[in-house]
């Protein structure tokens, strides 16, 4: 994580997800419930193929073009939409990581933004997030 200059946005373990295979993608949402400094948070990621969009408590939390990586919070191997990775009650750690510049800059933002993907969620920087 400090290699790539990511946040540790989230400790927890799975409660629920949903996956649905849909015209050429893969669509859902991940829930999970908080631990140590998260005790009590609970974090929902909604993705299309990648994690692309996440609450915490209710509240937009980081988004794209930033990354979203939910890895396994023993071994830090990163985990698939695509298999049987998740799964109830394993445990995880949310590290996000800035997008490159191309992808934040105004002309990358008209292309690749939550409101692509239908919602109505303005983009803010994960290290503003985190800071605040």
């Amino acid at each position: 994580m400090k290699a790539l200059d990511g946040y540790l946005i989230f400790n927890g373990e799975i409660t629920s997800f949903e996956r649905e295979e849909r015209g050429g993608f893969m669509w859902g949402e991940h829930h999970y419930k908080g631990a140590d400094d998260y005790e009590g948070k609970k974090l929902k990621i909604w993705y299309k193929n990648e994690h692309q969009i996440s609450w915490l408590d209710g509240k937009t939390y980081v988004t794209c073009p930033d990354l979203l990586c939910v890895v396994d919070s023993k071994t830090g191997q990163g985990l698939s939409n695509w298999g049987e990775d998740f799964a109830e009650g394993r445990k995880v750690s949310v590290i996000s990581y800035k997008a490159d510049d191309i992808w934040r800059s105004a002309e990358g933002l008209k292309i690749f933004n939550p409101e692509h993907f239908g919602f109505d969620i303005p983009y803010k920087p994960v290290e503003k997030i985190v800071k605040s």
